[in-house]
């Protein structure tokens, strides 16, 4: 995405230009994806409930969440010290994956992080 718009970009403005553009479209995707996932969380309990679990069992969920977060962000430097990109992007999508797998969902973000193991068992070829 970002190199079609970078081109595209770059043929109307001088190179600062387009990296204030660039910026401009990152912290509003971050900003957006920030609105979703405290969405997802104020609204986790009672859709739970609504879903049919009770109101104990989706203050747990609500809970566990929290506790993998604080985990994650403790536990991430460890990781990304001892890591390589590869690894971890397997290793934080994937179980994500099996889950949307297992739920019924298409497996979309397998085949984003399979890609370049692929070519290159392939001999550069996908």
């Amino acid at each position: 995405m970002f190199a079609p718009l970078t081109s595209a970009l770059a043929d109307h403005l001088h190179w600062r230009g387009v990296y204030l553009v660039l910026a401009a479209v990152l912290a509003a995707a971050l900003t957006l994806s920030t609105f979703a996932m405290y969405a997802v969380l104020m609204n986790l309990v009672p859709l739970l409930t609504e879903r049919g679990a009770s109101p104990a069992v989706a203050a747990w969920a609500l809970g566990l969440g929290g506790v993998g977060q604080v985990a994650g962000r403790l536990g991430y430097g460890i990781l990304a010290r001892r890591t390589g990109l590869r690894a971890r992007t397997t290793g934080v999508l994937g179980p994500r994956e099996r889950g949307n797998r297992r739920a019924g969902f298409p497996g979309q973000a397998g085949a984003a992080y399979a890609r370049p193991a692929e070519r290159s068992r392939h001999g550069g070829r996908a």
